[in-house]
């Protein structure tokens, strides 16, 4: 049977999903920030300056950077265009542009394998995908986002009958983000019906994918980049151990995260999330219920003979032929879903619920939305023959504005975490009005927020003056500002009596900064806000210090400073 849609309807079912993910990810948006990572690969392009974004295109191509040149090149890129467009909530509208072409392009190809409806519910649930919170973030949305695009795009054109063009796309999720690759190898199963050609297709697409990512590998070694050279050196035995735990483990906590996020939706419910998780129900259960969905009953015939009491029975029974296809979509989805895992083990192991770290389940979202497509045909096409379609797509229509719900749970984790920004950024500079060559702030860990998806206050903290203000070129050491926290203490190597001591900062990079005698500023928080410490001799939590004299406060200095596009956004003076 050939499925398929009027063009009209596909039109407003992708607007409808647009519009999702929008609510779900970036209807706050205009008091978004940047967040962990963005300030390393996001902040130097935010005052749109195309000669910096041309140099970090060549660095991209010349130096390839975790094997993902396209990756750091798509960030600078786009968030140069977002800022001459009008600001940073632009700079997310391309992240919402993945995002929402995602979930629609799932749609499209879930059109090709189920009706409309189980396809809808899929790719509402690609949207709304629970295990990953880093929809936010612009290093993922903007980039992280681009490989499942491949790998999406990858398996449309496999359907299509287009193999050697699905080839090439998926090879753009390893110069882009390596774990969407694998899942391509469960393509074949998305065709029907399935046979012995099935099994040659799935050597076929394991070994084009298993080529490329050694030919990948290869690569990255002769260009002795760093994370590779550190994955042999590694014990690769343990890493064997790993692939397959990963691919137990990963699916386990994807599982979880949909059972346990509709009830800390639940749990943090508003007036708005309330409201909106209303009419997306109301909608997408009117959806589910009208789209059609042809009922097709097959028989099964049955005949039992028992030879001790002399009875025969013969009989048939009728089930929907949707189960079989729905069941194959299991199959499929589930194994897609578990090979997902397969390069994961940079984040061992895969059983982060929030914050930065879900990113590891980002392959995982192609596999777990197919296994909801085919879940809720199942339950449609059955529920239909109960004359129940109506009580099922509202179920389903509910827990789906419960994923919605949870989505909205984590947006506002990150506006607050942002507000958590603003007020820490702009006591910090009202503290520390002298910034000077070599100064180095450091404030004690208790600052920390007990937010579940975001760290305010992650390790890029230390960025953040240099993208603020442009600091004069004959300064070797600006201004810098470290949170005291285990890391940092242990890269302090102290130097009783000497000038200056040496941080050893926390990275890949193995930098290290002069953290001089009378330069330093030590921040700490107590009932009123962030004070600034006198000395920070015998104090609880800061014996990594002693030894170390303390920055007189001296003339001000910060408003005689260039001030460059983050200072406007952090402080609100100008387009956020």
């Amino acid at each position: 049977m050939r499925l398929g849609i009027p063009d009209k309807r596909t039109s407003l079912i992708v607007f409808a999903l647009a519009l999702t993910a929008w609510v779900a990810h970036f209807f706050w948006v205009r008091d978004f920030l940047l967040f962990e990572d963005d300030y390393s690969h996001v902040g130097r392009s935010l005052n749109g300056e195309w000669d910096e974004i041309y140099y970090l295109l060549k660095w991209a191509w010349e130096a390839w950077p975790q094997g993902r040149p396209l990756h750091f090149s798509l960030m600078p890129v786009l968030t140069g265009l977002g800022m001459h467009m009008g600001g940073l909530p632009w700079v997310y509208f391309f992240g919402f542009l993945f995002i929402a072409g995602n979930a629609a392009l799932f749609y499209v190809i879930a059109l090709k394998m189920a009706p409309p409806g189980p396809a809808l519910a899929g790719a509402c649930a690609f949207c709304l995908f629970p295990a990953d919170t880093t929809h936010a973030m612009l290093t993922h949305n903007m980039a992280l986002q681009a490989s499942l695009m491949f790998l999406l795009a990858a398996v449309y054109s496999y359907l299509s009958g287009k193999k050697r063009i699905s080839y090439l796309l998926i090879a753009g999720t390893l110069i882009c983000y390596e774990t969407a690759i694998v899942p391509f190898v469960a393509a074949p199963l998305l065709k029907s019906p399935w046979n012995r050609k099935t099994l040659k297709e799935l050597a076929t697409t394991a070994a084009v994918v298993a080529l490329l990512m050694t030919g990948h590998a290869l690569l990255r070694a002769s260009m002795h980049e760093h994370r590779m050279l550190e994955l042999v050196s590694n014990s690769p035995w343990l890493l064997a151990g790993h692939v397959p735990a990963s691919m137990v483990i990963g699916p386990l906590t994807v599982l979880k995260a949909f059972i346990l996020r509709p009830g800390y939706a639940l749990s943090h419910a508003n007036a708005f999330m309330a409201a909106s998780g209303l009419i997306f129900a109301g909608g997408l259960g009117w959806a589910l219920w009208r789209l059609p969905l042809p009922l097709e009953l097959k028989s099964l015939s049955f005949s039992a003979l028992s030879e001790k009491h002399g009875l025969k029975m013969q009989g048939s029974l009728k089930i929907p032929r949707g189960l079989a296809p729905g069941g194959r979509l299991l199959i499929a989805g589930a194994l897609a879903l578990c090979l997902a895992y397969v390069l994961t083990f940079t984040r061992w192991p895969p059983t982060s619920l929030g914050g930065r770290d879900t990113c590891v389940h980002l392959a995982a979202t192609f596999g777990a939305s197919i296994v909801i497509t085919g879940l809720v045909w199942m339950i449609l096409e059955t529920a239909g023959m109960f004359r129940l379609k109506l009580a099922a797509a509202a179920a389903v229509a509910v827990y789906l504005a419960l994923l919605l719900g949870f989505s909205l749970a984590v947006q506002k984790d990150f506006v607050n975490g942002s507000e958590f920004q603003r007020k820490l950024w702009g006591e910090v500079l009202q503290l520390c009005p002298d910034l000077e060559d070599g100064t180095t702030i450091f404030i004690k860990e208790n600052i920390r927020t007990t937010s579940d998806f975001v760290i305010p206050n992650a390790w890029s903290v230390r960025l953040v003056l240099e993208q603020m203000f442009q600091f004069p070129k004959d300064w070797t050491s600006p201004p810098s500002l470290f949170i005291l926290n285990e890391k940092i203490i242990a890269g302090i190597a102290p130097d009783p009596g000497g000038e200056s001591w040496t941080l050893l900062i926390p990275g890949e990079g193995r930098e290290t900064r002069a953290v001089k005698q009378g330069e330093v500023i030590a921040l700490e928080l107590n009932a009123d806000g962030l004070v600034r410490l006198e000395s920070a001799e015998h104090r609880p939590g800061w014996e990594a210090l002693e030894g170390l004299q303390v920055k007189p406060e001296g003339k001000a200095s910060i408003q005689s400073l260039e001030k460059k596009a983050l200072y406007r956004i952090m402080t609100g003076r100008g387009l956020r």
